[in-house]
């Protein structure tokens, strides 16, 4: 998160969680992500929204057994409200796009006013209320390019982008740099071809024909 601040990128405002931390609604808003930043946590794993208000440090004993707050610090990340709850994947090779899709609710996002703490099914969107799509929107896909440029040692960027209600303003969450994140050929393969309804998930940008050319150039960049 601090490298792709420190490029410029917009991303939410965010902050490690420590015994003292006590977040301005000014700032974050109403609502905030708590985020783990152990290096190893996906799949949503350990992620939940909570009312900026009620924002606690937890130390690392108070976890389960299985949350990777108990390996390293949690974080707060300024929650973007979309209106609907969405997401957009765009996955990038040396910054140029090779596959993306979009997740987006056909219901509005209405949180419990009751509530302090929610779970991911509460704004996230799950099946069966939901849209999945690919997208060639050209900002985002110029966004996920971007964040390419602020980590260039990283060659395959997953990068998870938001769109902000009214604004219309994309926001970078975060960039997965992990082998996880080829859809071609992992364990969701099936079930991306599925949710889109295409057979074949390298067409959209014809990804391995990307990879090769980009493959090339970069071989013959460096060689100079």
């Amino acid at each position: 998160m601090h490298r792709l601040a420190a490029a410029g990128l917009p991303i939410p405002a965010f902050e490690v969680i420590g015994p003292n931390t006590r977040l301005a609604a000014d700032d974050y808003g109403p609502f905030v992500l708590v985020k783990p930043s152990h290096s190893f946590a996906s799949f949503g794993q350990g992620i939940e929204l909570c009312r900026t208000s009620t924002l606690r440090y937890r130390a690392p004993a108070e976890f389960p057994e299985w949350h990777p707050g108990r390996q390293a610090p949690m974080f707060a990340q300024k929650f973007i409200d979309c209106g609907y709850p969405m997401s957009c994947r765009v996955l990038t090779i040396f910054g140029e796009p090779i596959f993306t899709y979009c997740r987006q609710s056909t219901k509005p996002l209405k949180l419990n006013p009751h509530k302090d703490v929610f779970e991911q099914h509460e704004y996230l969107p799950a099946p069966p209320d939901r849209i999945t799509f690919t997208t060639r929107e050209p900002d985002l896909l110029q966004l996920a390019a971007d964040a390419y440029r602020a980590m260039p040692e990283v060659a395959l960027q997953a990068c998870d982008i938001v769109r902000e209600k009214g604004t219309g303003r994309l926001y970078l969450l975060e960039v997965n740099p992990g082998g996880g994140t080829w859809m071609f050929s992992s364990e969701s393969c099936g079930s991306y071809k599925q949710s889109l309804g295409i057979s074949d998930l390298a067409a959209e940008f014809d990804a391995f024909r990307t990879i090769a050319r980009m493959l090339v150039e970069r071989t013959r960049a460096d060689a100079e």
